[in-house]
Order: structure tokens, then C-alpha cells, then sequence
């Protein structure tokens, strides 16, 4: 039979330190947003009638919906990120690229603007 711990047991149970997790701001991310919302967009061009801005019914209406909410969403996610990346490198040229040309700006950001390391250590 196994002994009872005494009372005058001092060892504590320690947790497990929290898991770091990936920050979402990558510049993989921001590449995969904005390519997700230019193609949307090209897409969404070829369902939608150029003379009438008609969608048509049914079906088709929905799929064009959807991806026209697809673009919405992926750019301003691209948007944000692409800000949030020429942010960390430090750069206003880049800042003014990204708010200019939003997704567009952003995969470039992302390609060619590179973060500068942190204060601490040399550049």
C-alpha cells in the first residue's frame, strides 16, 4: 500500500510554463491575406457585369456575395497587417506605400521591407 503524504510534505506543484504562441502579424500572413484579396477581387470581376454592375440570380448572386465579403475582410486584415509590419521596421516610406496602396502595398511591404532588431541589439 502506498503511503499518505504528510503534512509536512514541502514540495509544490508547479505548473507548465503558458506555450508561447506565433504572432499573427507575419509577413507570410500578410502575403497570404492580401493574395487572398486580390484574387478574390479578380474573382469577383469576372461574375459581376461590368456594364450594369449586375449580379445576376441565384447561385450565382451568392458565390459573387461571398466573394465580394472575401475581399473586404482579407484586405483590411492585409491592410492592418502590412501597417503593422512597415511599423515594426521602423520606416515611413513604407507606412505611406501600405496606406496608399492598401493589399497591394502590403505584399510589398512584406517582400521587401525588412524589421529592424530590437534596440537592444546591434543592426
Amino acid at each position: 500500500m502506498a503511503k499518505a503524504a504528510t503534512t509536512g510534505d514541502t514540495r509544490r506543484v508547479s505548473t507548465p510554463p503558458p506555450i508561447a504562441s506565433k504572432p499573427f502579424v507575419t509577413q507570410w500572413s500578410t502575403i497570404g491575406f492580401g493574395t487572398t484579396a486580390m484574387s478574390a477581387w479578380v474573382a469577383a470581376n469576372l461574375l459581376i457585369d461590368p456594364k450594369t454592375g449586375d449580379v445576376g440570380t441565384g447561385l450565382h448572386a451568392v458565390l459573387a456575395s461571398l466573394l465580394v465579403a472575401v475581399v473586404v475582410l482579407a484586405s483590411l486584415v492585409s491592410w492592418f497587417n502590412g501597417i503593422v509590419l512597415a511599423q515594426r521596421a521602423r520606416s515611413l516610406f513604407w507606412t505611406g506605400v501600405v496606406v496608399c496602396l492598401g493589399p497591394a502595398g502590403s505584399i510589398a511591404c512584406a517582400l521587401w521591407c525588412r524589421p529592424r532588431p530590437p534596440s537592444g541589439e546591434p543592426s
